[in-house]
């Protein structure tokens, strides 16, 4: 499957192209040309994808904390793993 140009060079179409994806994802919906739409779907639906892939990547981790008194609570938090950190970046 082959890209669409859409007039611009490479650095301006993928600017073109993060920039209006970004735009869809925050507001639900953008106004533009068909073939511009054509290909922000394809980046939009792989960014989709891969989030909900690795929704539940992420594991339980307690700890236990003292405090100033000496008082020993567990705190229980979430921590992400390494392939779903890498998602986000």
């Amino acid at each position: 499957m082959q890209n669409r140009k859409l007039n611009r060079a490479g650095d301006q179409r993928k600017a073109v192209l993060r920039s209006m994806t970004t735009a869809f994802i925050w507001n639900g919906k953008i106004v533009t040309t068909e073939a511009r739409a054509k290909e922000v779907r394809s980046v939009a639906e792989k960014l989709i994808t891969l989030a909900a892939k690795e929704y539940k990547n992420s594991q339980e981790v307690k700890k236990t904390v003292k405090d100033k008194s000496g008082n020993a609570a567990t705190i229980t938090t979430r921590n992400d793993l390494p392939s779903k950190l890498h998602a986000r970046r």
